[in-house]
């Protein structure tokens, strides 16, 4: 209140134009407004909702900064379902979406064929089922490479 009693709205007392209502809400206002400008920011209030700062603790040695940091980089989030292994994706090209789901959540997850068939939404057991095509797929994509590299030397000989 002392900071709006010392505010330049004083030099309007005596020029006679202001109203006595005016005049009477005029501290009242030079008050909110200053009470609003030393306010800390974590205690405002933007269109009816708190703003908290990210170092509130809601829980002892962690802070809100710490539970939202996303240490991702954008490209972390691009290239997830890339391969290192160009192979890779010719065996995951002879699966279907759902057989796909499975196998991607096991090679992110690590877990069993069973959890991550669960963790796609689909049963226990094809998950096994996934596994086992898998096998039969990098089989024959690995005859299939060596045929093709045996045929290659082939043609290259004189």
């Amino acid at each position: 209140m002392e900071t709006a009693l010392l505010g330049d709205w004083v030099g309007a007392l005596g020029h006679g134009t202001a109203t006595d209502a005016y005049l009477a809400a005029l501290p009242r206002q030079h008050a909110d407004t200053e009470h609003r400008r030393l306010q800390p920011l974590w205690e405002r209030r933007v269109r009816g909702k708190r703003v908290t700062s990210l170092r509130h603790e809601p829980a002892e040695g962690l802070t809100l900064g710490d539970a939202i940091r996303d240490d991702r980089s954008p490209e972390a989030a691009i290239l997830a379902d890339e391969f290192t292994d160009s192979r890779l994706a010719v065996v995951l090209r002879g699966l279907c979406p759902a057989e796909s789901a499975v196998a991607r959540n096991w090679a992110r997850t690590g877990d069993t064929w069973a959890v991550a068939a669960a963790g796609a939404g689909l049963g226990e057991a094809y998950g096994e089922r996934v596994r086992r095509k898998l096998q039969r797929l990098g089989d024959k994509y690995t005859k299939r490479a060596a045929a093709a590299a045996a045929w290659r030397k082939e043609q290259v000989r004189p």
